[in-house]
C-alpha cells in the first residue's frame, strides 16, 4: 500500500491517524488502513449482541473515507449525539443490516457509544480504547502509537523530532513513545497514571499546548524519506 502514498500525501495537507487504525488525508483520501480480521469482527458482533441494551449507537469505518461511517442508532436522538463527535456519517442502517455489513466490509475501527463498562465486559479479548464517552475497537496491537511510528518512518523523521500532545485515554499509547517532546492536558486521566510515563509534561489546558506549538519554527516542505517538521 505504501507505494501509493506519494500520490496521496501532500506536505500542505494534514493527516489523521484515527487511533492508528486508518491513515487519511484531510482531503478524504485513504492512505492505508489496518483492517480487522473476520475472527476479530465476529467476536465484537457476539459481544455487541450480548450488550445491545447498553449501546446507544454503533458505527464503523471502512476502507473508503469518502463513504463516511456506517451507523446504527438506538433511537433518532442519538444521530445528533454521534454527529457532535464525528460530524457527518455515510448512511444509517438497521442493526441487523449494519452487523451484516460489518462482517462483509474491510473494517478498520468500530465505534460504540453507550455504557462503556457494560459493553467492555462482553468484549474482554478485543483491543478496546476508551475515547471520551465511546469505546473504539481496533485490530490487535493497533493504537495511536502505530500511526505515529508509520508517519515517522515514511517521512524519515527521527522520533526525537516528534512532538505529541494528548488529553484522553486513547492517547496513552502514543505518549508511551520515546519522542522529542510530549504533553498531556490535565483532567481526563488520573495524574498518578500519567506519572508512569517518562518525560511527559502535564499542562493545565489545551491553550498551553498551543503556545508551545506556536513557538516551533515554521513547517518545512517534506517528501518521503526526507527529514523536517511535519506540516
Amino acid at each position: 500500500v505504501r507505494d501509493s502514498w506519494d500520490t496521496v500525501i501532500s506536505p500542505a495537507v494534514p493527516l489523521s491517524v484515527e487511533n492508528g487504525s486508518r491513515l487519511i488525508s484531510q482531503a478524504g483520501e485513504n492512505i492505508f488502513h489496518r483492517k480487522m480480521s473476520v475472527d476479530e469482527k465476529t467476536a465484537v458482533i457476539d459481544g455487541i449482541t450480548g450488550s445491545i441494551d447498553s449501546i446507544n449507537y454503533l458505527a464503523f469505518y471502512t476502507e473508503n473515507p469518502a463513504a463516511g461511517s456506517s451507523l446504527w442508532v438506538s433511537d433518532g436522538n442519538m444521530i445528533g449525539e454521534f454527529s457532535k463527535r464525528h460530524g457527518r456519517f455515510g448512511e444509517a442502517f438497521s442493526l441487523g443490516d449494519l452487523l451484516s455489513r460489518l462482517l462483509e466490509e474491510e473494517v478498520s475501527m468500530i465505534i460504540i457509544g453507550g455504557d462503556q463498562d457494560a459493553v467492555a465486559e462482553t468484549l474482554p479479548e478485543a483491543n478496546l480504547v476508551k475515547n471520551g464517552s465511546e469505546l473504539n475497537v481496533m485490530s490487535a496491537g493497533v493504537d495511536k502509537s502505530t500511526g505515529i511510528l508509520d508517519l515517522a518512518e515514511y517521512f524519515g523523521v527521527d522520533l526525537s523530532e516528534v512532538v505529541i500532545g494528548g488529553n484522553d485515554l486513547n492517547d496513552l499509547g502514543m505518549i508511551s513513545l520515546d519522542v522529542g517532546k510530549k504533553f498531556f492536558v490535565r483532567g481526563k486521566v488520573a495524574e498518578e497514571r500519567l506519572k508512569t510515563f517518562s518525560n511527559l509534561e502535564i499542562v493545565d489546558d489545551i491553550e498551553s499546548l498551543g503556545i508551545f506549538l506556536q513557538s516551533i519554527k515554521e513547517p518545512v516542505q517534506m517528501t518521503a524519506g526526507k527529514s523536517g517538521v511535519l506540516s
